[in-house]
């Protein structure tokens, strides 16, 4: 401080009215900046209050479709599986074994129907296949094991 007192005695008056104006000047910057950047937070403070008071306001609404929402892997059951398979023109049953389903007995069928049935149960229930056994009869296959189980 001694050493920046000496120097300042050191200068002419008039250098030391151009360093105080310099002074004042990039003070009056600075508080200008802050200002500046002190009004920006406030308007997307602002905003972002805005934003939540929307949504506290949307809440209720939310709750109402979130208790009316069925996931789609719960949809299907045994009895739905087995319905869509009958309107694809398959011929199998499917029983329910500890969160699988699996085939009741050996049936024949149209392997691009197969194909179909089973992109259709992981379209609308996310089910895949965990297992298939298979022999080619000619034209069609006949489907002697199928597992199916909800994608991970």
């Amino acid at each position: 401080m001694i050493f920046l007192s000496g120097w300042w005695q050191t200068r002419q008056p008039r250098e030391r009215g151009l360093l105080l104006l310099a002074m004042l000047i990039g003070i009056g910057l600075l508080l200008q900046l802050s200002w500046q950047q002190a009004d920006e937070y406030r308007a997307r403070s602002l905003q972002a209050f805005a934003r939540e008071q929307q949504a506290l306001q949307l809440l209720p609404t939310w709750e109402a479709a979130l208790q009316n929402y069925r996931p789609s892997g719960e949809a299907s059951s045994t009895v739905a599986l087995n319905a869509l398979a009958q309107q694809q023109g398959l011929a199998l049953e499917v029983e329910a074994h500890q969160h699988r389903w699996q085939l009741k007995q050996a049936v024949t069928l149209s392997f691009p129907v197969l194909l179909q049935w089973l992109s259709e149960l992981d379209v609308r229930w996310g089910i895949e296949v965990s297992e298939l056994k298979m022999q080619r009869d000619k034209q069609h296959v006949r489907l002697t094991h199928l597992e199916l189980k909800h994608a991970e």
